[in-house]
């Protein structure tokens, strides 16, 4: 992608487009931004170990996910069992 296409569409939506012309210091701010991103997400997009992190990551947060639920499951048993036996020691 050309530099002019980038800053075409910077400068599509109103708001950019009036700080173009108001100095251009915000207008500078957001190519340099979005080429940086553009980059960036390329970069990492094209990088085997990167998919591999991702992959790793995602994997382990579902997991951790897993746990948790199970984990508050249990507890939730563990609180009904105490409030049952409770319940039967402060009848007696």
């Amino acid at each position: 992608m050309s530099f002019p296409n980038i800053a075409a569409q910077l400068v599509k939506d109103e708001s950019c487009a009036i700080s173009a012309m108001a100095g251009g210091g915000n207008f500078i701010h957001r190519v340099i931004s979005y080429v940086a991103n553009e980059l960036i997400v390329n970069g990492l997009s094209n990088s085997a170990s990167f998919q591999r992190f991702a992959v790793r990551t995602s994997k382990r947060m579902e997991d951790l996910s897993k746990m948790a639920q199970q984990k508050r499951q249990e507890i939730a048993d563990q609180v009904k069992d105490v409030s049952k036996n409770f319940e039967s020691f402060k009848d007696r």
